[in-house]
Formats: C-alpha cells, sequence, structure tokens
C-alpha cells in the first residue's frame, strides 16, 4: 500500500512536466490535533483547472490572473464535494481559501470532527466534465490511513473511522 501512495505521489509530482491534462486531482482529509479541526485540502493541476474552467464558465475564463475566476472554480469544488455521516447528515464544511501555487491549485475547507463511526465521501470535481478524471482522497488521522480512487462510475465510497 505505501508503495502505491510513494507511486502516486510521484505521478502528482512529476504531472507538472507534461504537456497534457493529466485529468487527476488529490485531495486530503486530515484531522488536526493541534486545532481539533477536520481540514480539507483539495490539489488540482492548474493545467486541468486551466481547461475545465473553460467548460465550466466561459471560453475566455482565467484562473490564473483572475481571482473571481479563482472563486468560481473553488465554488464549483465545494459543491461537489462532501462527508456524510452514519446519520446521513453532511457534515457542515466552511470554506478557507483558494491559491494558486506552482502548477496546482488549491481548495481549503474545514468542518468540525465527525462524531461518527463511518463517512461517506463524495467528490465529484471534474468527474461531470471528463470521463477518465480520478479523484484520490486520503483520510488521515481519524484511526488507520484510508485511500480512495473515486471516478465517473464511483463518485463516493463510505469508510469506517475510528
Amino acid at each position: 500500500m505505501r508503495f502505491l501512495l510513494i507511486c502516486l505521489v510521484a505521478l502528482f509530482t512529476a504531472a507538472p512536466l507534461q504537456a497534457h491534462q493529466q485529468k487527476a486531482a488529490f485531495t486530503q482529509v486530515l484531522l488536526n490535533e493541534r486545532s481539533g479541526l477536520l481540514e480539507v485540502s483539495h490539489r488540482f493541476l492548474l493545467h486541468d483547472a486551466e481547461h475545465a474552467v473553460k467548460q465550466l464558465f466561459d471560453n475566455k475564463a482565467d484562473i490564473i490572473a483572475n481571482p473571481a475566476t479563482q472563486q468560481r472554480f473553488a465554488d464549483y469544488v465545494v459543491s461537489r464535494f462532501a462527508i456524510v455521516d452514519d446519520a446521513g447528515e453532511a457534515l457542515a464544511m466552511s470554506f478557507v481559501g483558494v491559491e494558486i501555487d506552482r502548477s496546482f491549485i488549491w481548495v481549503y475547507q474545514q468542518s468540525s470532527p465527525p462524531k461518527t463511526q463511518r463517512l461517506t465521501i463524495t467528490h465529484k470535481a471534474l468527474l461531470d466534465l471528463w470521463p477518465g478524471q480520478e479523484n484520490m482522497v486520503n483520510v488521515e488521522g481519524l484511526g488507520e490511513l484510508k485511500t480512495l480512487f473515486l471516478e465517473s462510475h464511483q463518485q463516493s465510497a463510505t469508510i469506517a473511522v475510528e
């Protein structure tokens, strides 16, 4: 399992060197022991996001130079991500921010930690645009590390947490 994760990290690190869309995103769901908050960090390749905003919003959309387009992309991501507890209640996620860091665009959210034994995580961002899109989600700090691979045919998964 660790070998697979190392390979995936290498893939995401090397991806900016590619000139074409990778159609892959990475999300970390982390229980921060210091703050007591559940922190969510979504990372998309900037090149993929550039193509996405042109399809989603406007052919002239500029995610690099226009903070309004960055916010629209962040709103899109937030609207397509959810964590639901075993009672069927969605965790109340707060938007924290969006930033561009070299070849990536990051979207941040946070929530109070879940008080449940199972979580269903849905991550539909870009799955509605590209059938080959894959969203990898790591869940850390809620027991053993869990890794989910969400695609157009499986946009959510349920995991046990401690």
